[in-house]
Parts: structure tokens; sequence; C-alpha cells
């Protein structure tokens, strides 16, 4: 499924948008962010279930990491080490999965 597809625009984007409104009515704004989360990890799947196992460890790796940063900033003990780490490491992910295949190619 893609963004300009009917069955995105007719379907996915129209029950994404009511369960983020009444997820707001029933729990306020956490359970519409919620709701938001759980259906773009729906929409991922609908690519592949390895993408969405990458994204969810992407997702998991990336909070971790900003609760430590969060942790380290307010004992006044800044971690820019980590930090640069893990920049460099959604870079790396991205470009790799991104790119892998193109340079697989053009060395074919």
């Amino acid at each position: 499924m893609v963004f300009n597809s009917y069955e995105f625009i007719l379907i996915f984007l129209p029950l994404a948008f009511c369960g983020f409104v009444v997820a707001h009515k029933v729990g306020g704004w956490r359970a519409a962010f919620n709701a938001t989360a759980i259906a773009s990890l729906v929409f991922y799947a609908q690519w592949s279930l390895a993408l969405l196992g990458i994204l969810i460890v992407s997702v998991v790796s990336n909070f971790v990491i900003g609760n430590i940063l969060n942790i380290a900033h307010r004992a006044k003990k800044p971690a820019p080490l980590l930090l640069i780490a893990a920049i460099v490491g959604n870079l790396f992910a991205l470009g790799y999965f991104k790119y892998t295949n193109f340079f697989i190619d053009i060395t074919n």
C-alpha cells in the first residue's frame, strides 16, 4: 500500500483518523498517540513483517537511548559520545537498508 493508492486514501486513512479521534475522546492524548503508533505499525506491516521488526527494533533502541540521555542530562553528566553513536547508528541503518540494493545493482 502506498500513500496515493485508493486503498490507503479510502480505507486506511479514514480508519486511522477515526481510531485517533475515538482514542482521544476515550483516553486522552496519550491514547490518541498510541493509536497513531499502532496505525503506523500496521501500515509498515503491509510491506513486510521483516521490515516491521526492523522498525520496532529501531524505535525501541532510540527510546532506550533517549531515556539514558535524559537521565544523564538531569544528572548534569552529558553523554555526547552516546548521542553521536546513536546518530551514527541510525544513519548507518538508514544507509544500509535504503542503498544496499542500489549499490549491488550498480556493481552487477
